[in-house]
C-alpha cells in the first residue's frame, strides 16, 4: 500500500510536492490559486482509490521573531484552504511551522534522500518553495509514519 505525502508551502509563490515510495512524483511552484486547484484535482483522484492513504503537511504561518512585522495574508489564506480541501476529501492535514520543518528536515537530508529540487527542474528562477514544501511532506511522514521516515533516513545516510 502506497502512502502519498503532500507538502504545501504557502505564500505569493506557493510550493507543492507529493512524495510516494520516497520519491517526488509531483512538484510545482506557482500561485496559490494554481496550486490549490491542482491539489484539489489530485485529492479527488486519490479519493477514487481509498486504499492509498494521503497525508498533507502544510505551513502554518506564525508571526514571531523577525517575521512578526511581516504580513503574509497569502500564506495564512493558503493554510486555511489546504485544511478545508483536506477535510472535504477526508484526508489528514497537519499544520506545521516553518521552523519545525527546517529543524527536522535540513537541506542536507533533502539532498541525501534525492528529494532536493533544482530551479531548472521546475522552470523557475529558484525552487525554494518546492524545497520547503518537501520539508513539510517529510515532517508529516515523520509525525504520522515514523517507520517510513526511518527507512528514508537509513536509505539517505547509508554508508
Amino acid at each position: 500500500m502506497t502512502t502519498y505525502f503532500y507538502g504545501i508551502d504557502g505564500g505569493k509563490s506557493t510550493g507543492a510536492v507529493c512524495i510516494a515510495r520516497q520519491k517526488i512524483i509531483w512538484r510545482r511552484q506557482a500561485t496559490p490559486e494554481e496550486i490549490l486547484s491542482e491539489l484539489d484535482a489530485r485529492m479527488a483522484r486519490h479519493g477514487e482509490h481509498r486504499s492509498h492513504p494521503v497525508l498533507i503537511g502544510y505551513e502554518v504561518f506564525r508571526q514571531s521573531g523577525p517575521a512578526r512585522v511581516t504580513v503574509q495574508p497569502e500564506a495564512r489564506d493558503t493554510a486555511v484552504r489546504v485544511e478545508d480541501l483536506a477535510a472535504r476529501h477526508g484526508y489528514l492535514a497537519d499544520g506545521q511551522t516553518a521552523a519545525d520543518a527546517k529543524h527536522m528536515v535540513p537541506d542536507s537530508l533533502l539532498r541525501a534522500a534525492g528529494l532536493w529540487t533544482l530551479p531548472s527542474e521546475i522552470g523557475e528562477s529558484d525552487a525554494n518553495d518546492v524545497n520547503d514544501a518537501a520539508r513539510h511532506a517529510l515532517l508529516v511522514m515523520a509525525r504520522k509514519r515514523a517507520s517510513e521516515f526511518d527507512g528514508l533516513l537509513q536509505r539517505a545516510y547509508q554508508a
